[in-house]
């Protein structure tokens, strides 16, 4: 068996994931092979793997490990990858109500959110039209159910989530946070996702949502200096929701412009990318700040306050969404029927019913949401120690700024002990009750 030399192994797989970030953005925007662009690279094998286990306890082989693990569940799931996001974004189905129309998924999902007054009748349509969707965003997850069965569970789990049993911290969060999300009270998901929108905080946002616009909301000489942002897409416009959704990204363009780029790519790049989710939800988490929104939105204290009640009802539900995923990843690997999972986590993190054959269709699981959900709950207690140490207006004092950038500099780990993130649950939660 031959012996592998670390440094070699990091060049090629800092090559490797440049190459599949470029395919999945192919996936998402634009027309893609179904073949992931890894298999002649002589990285994303298993047998790599087998090599690094060889290697356990001198350091460089887990985050090695990691990496060549994602990079081989992307090139083992490439053609279900592919049909999902083709279902999701390239076939057109003909619609009825509330015109006929022939749309993509993805188009009738856009309407249903962005126009409140029709979401039943978009949502309907889309939730009818979309169960080859489902149908394919099962098969992905049963064909990374065969490669974890293939490789072990136990160490599959090791190598890809951010903490030890993070069902348990996002089953205490749904449970923590009800009778917050009970007080809004949603009964059925047009309902949520229009809620989910923050529609009746429209001031004093930019007229468009592009890149420039969202990096002119935290612009500062001392955030931003010398920084070569990637920061080149938005998501589409569909309510003030969205710029949360953009300052997320950002951030996490942001935090990883900071990065050293001297060390070995590895031990930098987190393949599930906590570090870029944690820094990202602390933009996200920018228009929380009554401060925030009267600097940068131009809004009186009252406005302000209304603005950021609707926004953190936002952040509860994405919270308690993210919960949701990642509470159905293990049953969507094996564990149990993933369908009478997802009707009976739907009801908890929601309060009502979604039929099982909607798993997959709606709510669609991510490789990387435990670290989404972490990364959330680490930002709430950055934030909080930025408030309690800088003051509400942090986001403009420069020892702030300093210190954030110092922190996001740091080569970090890609996992965190659970209390951390039980702390910061808590933390999200406080500041969630403060604002609703």
């Amino acid at each position: 068996m031959r012996e592998i030399d670390p440094l070699q192994l990091d060049s090629q797989i800092a090559r490797a994931a440049h190459a599949q970030r470029r395919w999945r953005v192919q996936l998402r925007y634009g027309p893609a092979s179904s073949v992931c662009p890894l298999g002649c690279s002589g990285v994303a094998e298993q047998k790599t793997l087998t090599e690094l286990r060889r290697m356990e306890g001198t350091g460089f082989a887990e985050p090695l490990g990691r990496w060549v693990l994602r990079l081989l569940t992307e090139r083992t799931c490439a053609t279900e990858l592919s049909t999902v996001e083709r279902e999701f974004r390239l076939r057109r189905h003909v619609v009825g109500e509330p015109v006929r129309v022939e749309l993509s998924l993805l188009q009738l999902l856009e309407r249903a959110l962005y126009h409140a007054a029709e979401t039943g009748a978009w949502l309907g349509e889309y939730l009818g039209s979309s169960h080859e969707l489902a149908r394919a965003s099962r098969a992905l997850w049963r064909r990374r159910a065969e490669l974890a069965d293939e490789l072990g569970h136990e160490f599959v789990d090791v190598h890809e989530l951010p903490c030890k049993d993070p069902d348990a911290i996002a089953e205490t969060w749904l449970t923590d946070s009800a009778d917050a999300y009970l007080s809004l009270a949603p009964h059925e998901l047009g309902e949520l996702l229009v809620v989910a929108q923050a529609s009746t905080a429209s001031d004093g946002w930019p007229g468009k949502l592009t890149p420039r616009t969202v990096v002119s909301l935290v612009e500062d000489p001392g955030l931003l200096r010398g920084l070569r942002l990637q920061f080149t897409r938005v998501p589409r416009a569909l309510g003030p929701a969205s710029f949360l959704r953009a300052l997320t990204a950002l951030g996490g363009c942001w935090s990883e412009a900071l990065l050293p780029v001297q060390m070995p790519f590895a031990l930098v790049h987190d393949p599930q990318h906590l570090r870029e989710h944690t820094y990202g939800a602390v933009f996200g988490l920018l228009p929380l700040l009554p401060d925030f929104v009267r600097v940068r939105l131009g809004l009186s204290r009252s406005r302000a306050r209304d603005h950021v009640r609707a926004l953190a009802t936002a952040v509860l539900i994405e919270a308690r969404a993210l919960a949701l995923r990642v509470l159905l990843r293990r049953p969507a690997l094996g564990g149990q029927a993933l369908g009478d999972a997802f009707e009976h986590w739907t009801v908890r993190a929601f309060g009502f019913r979604l039929d099982p054959p909607l798993a997959g269709a709606i709510f669609r699981l991510r490789f990387d949401d435990a670290q989404r959900l972490a990364g959330l709950f680490l930002a709430a207690s950055l934030q909080r120690h930025l408030v309690e140490t800088h003051d509400e207006d942090w986001f403009r004092n420069p020892r702030a700024l300093d210190e954030l950038r110092t922190g996001a500099s740091a080569v970090g780990t890609p996992t965190v002990e659970p209390e951390r993130l039980a702390h910061g649950a808590q933390d999200l939660l406080v500041s969630l009750r403060e604002r609703l």
